[in-house]
């Protein structure tokens, strides 16, 4: 999770994301996935991580086409 919130992050900071919320929810998100993560959860890690593919979505409004495809193929890959 900690690649995936430092890409967030490096994206924010190239300006890829038009809503600063966009990326605060994202990160939120992702918090509570490492937090389930950390404590041997990983059916809730799992639950949360699908539920950020979701908030991924809703949120493509604010990313560039490219910025969601890249997390969207890294989320992909951590379910797989």
């Amino acid at each position: 999770m900690k690649e995936i919130k430092e890409l967030i992050q490096y994206y924010e900071q190239q300006g890829a994301f038009s809503s600063p919320t966009a990326v605060r929810q994202l990160q939120t998100h992702l918090t509570t996935v490492e937090h389930y993560e950390q404590q041997g959860a990983e059916d809730k890690a799992k639950k949360h991580l699908s539920g950020f593919k979701l908030l991924l979505d809703f949120h493509a409004k604010h990313m560039t086409k490219e910025v969601h495809d890249i997390l969207q193929q890294d989320i992909d890959a951590l379910l797989r």
